[in-house]
């Protein structure tokens, strides 16, 4: 090879070094452009996270069937709170937990659709992405957009606005039911007070024995209740332990509690609907 040969294959192999080095350069610069969004993301003021109950009414049922019926009153909820996993899990989730950050109902009269999330993610700029799991094994993904001024929720993947519901702890108060059928005549009549303890009557049953509400059945035979403990309370949901006043020495029942928003009545059991009391 002559002297002109050696030269050429010299600055060649300059040549591509300086490439390869400009390259790392610039890979480098490009990662730590990368680390620095991370880290502005990361250290930006991320808002109190979402908690509470959320909800969107009065809507026409897309399904099949609630079309041909025309119905109109269907209504989506989500409860909340993306800070820590708080709610008891109806579906199997993807971490193996058992307890989710929330749930997102939009059930209609043909089919229930249930998600519980599964994992929070912030984006910024008052955004969540949240991942879920349906009854049916499937994986939903969406952007939750909260709006402060209106307090707000807007999933953005489906266009809906979900309006806050006010924590105003509504297991507290008397409701009251009379069933008339002829000759038979009964009454239920149950005082709550969930969220703070209280003393029962002195007189009847109950010898004033502390609790977190009571409850009286009226019929042929008179049955007194104390409930004594609370399971759960989420927003207008509760399950509660109840026992027989008079009875100590039998063994306590659960009891689940749904407070209606929509006329105040109490449903026990998920059957008995019980009016406040006037």
């Amino acid at each position: 090879m002559n002297a002109l040969g050696k030269r050429m294959m010299c600055f060649c192999s300059a040549l591509c070094v300086l490439l390869m080095f400009a390259g790392c350069s610039s890979k480098k610069q490009g990662e730590s452009a990368a680390g620095s969004d991370s880290i502005a993301v990361q250290e930006q003021d991320i808002p109190e996270p979402l908690q509470g109950r959320w909800e969107m009414s009065a809507i026409k049922d897309p399904s099949f069937r609630g079309q041909m019926e025309e119905v109109d009153g269907i209504v989506y909820c989500m409860e909340l709170n993306l800070s820590e996993r708080t709610f008891t899990a109806d579906n199997d989730l993807p971490s193996g937990n058992g307890k989710s950050y929330g749930w997102m109902d939009f059930s209609n009269i043909s089919r229930i659709y249930h998600y519980d999330i599964d994992s929070v993610r912030y984006l910024g700029h008052n955004s969540y992405r949240v991942v879920s799991a349906g009854g049916w094994e499937d994986l939903s993904i969406d952007t939750l957009v909260y709006y402060p001024e209106t307090k707000a929720v807007y999933i953005k993947n489906m266009d809906y606005t979900f309006h806050l519901i006010p924590d105003d702890k509504p297991f507290n108060g008397e409701w009251e039911y009379t069933d008339k059928n002829g000759e038979d005549f009964s009454t239920l009549y149950y005082k709550l007070s969930l969220y703070k303890k209280i003393k029962a009557p002195q007189d009847n049953e109950f010898m004033g024995q502390e609790c977190y509400g009571y409850g009286i059945y009226s019929s042929v035979d008179d049955a007194y209740y104390v409930i004594d403990s609370i399971i759960e309370i989420n927003k207008d949901y509760a399950k509660v332990q109840r026992r027989f006043a008079d009875y100590p020495e039998e063994a306590p029942l659960e009891m689940t509690l749904k407070f209606n928003r929509d006329d105040g009545s109490l449903t026990i059991d998920g059957e008995v609907r019980v009016p406040a009391k006037q």
